[in-house]
């Protein structure tokens, strides 16, 4: 294969990845609304419930790839909503962490089932080992890519 065929080839996958999740955000954000919440919410609170219910910000941020400053403000929603607490950390009392708070764990218990079946329905159209090599194929891609962005490197490209 020539060059330029791979790289329209890249160029084309990469294209139909970004505009596949386009379509997959807005599918989220829709049917997520319908039930009074957004996906980002209920990946938080997720995220924290699946780590025995507290992380440091710091921790939050990675787990969800997202720049700190915007855990930050998503952290501040959530507890005017009374759904987590910041709280010193039990290991190290100069860490702050954030914490699920009764009502944050039975809102994230209530969203959960909603959550699956809302991601059930567009993967309904592939076959188990289809949704296999997606998600690896995926994960992949992620990991090349937050690898990148993490490196010094990556600010002169």
């Amino acid at each position: 294969m020539m060059y330029e065929q791979i790289a329209d080839t890249g160029l084309r996958t990469m294209l139909s990845i970004m505009y596949s999740f386009d379509v997959i955000n807005r599918y989220l954000q829709k049917e997520m609304r319908k039930h009074g919440s957004r996906p980002i919410r209920a990946m938080v609170l997720n995220t924290l419930r699946a780590h025995g219910g507290n992380l440091t910000p710091m921790a939050l941020s990675k787990e969800l790839f997202r720049a700190p400053n915007s855990i930050t403000s998503l952290v501040y929603t959530l507890e005017r909503e009374g759904l987590v607490e910041k709280r010193r950390s039990e290991k190290d009392a100069r860490s702050i962490e954030v914490a699920l708070t009764g009502k944050g764990r039975e809102v994230s218990n209530e969203l959960m089932p909603t959550m699956r079946e809302i991601s059930l329905r567009p993967i309904s159209v592939l076959n188990e080992e289809q949704i296999t090599s997606v998600r690896e194929n995926l994960k992949q891609v992620r990991e090349y890519l937050l690898e990148r962005l993490a490196s010094p490197e990556a600010d002169k490209d």
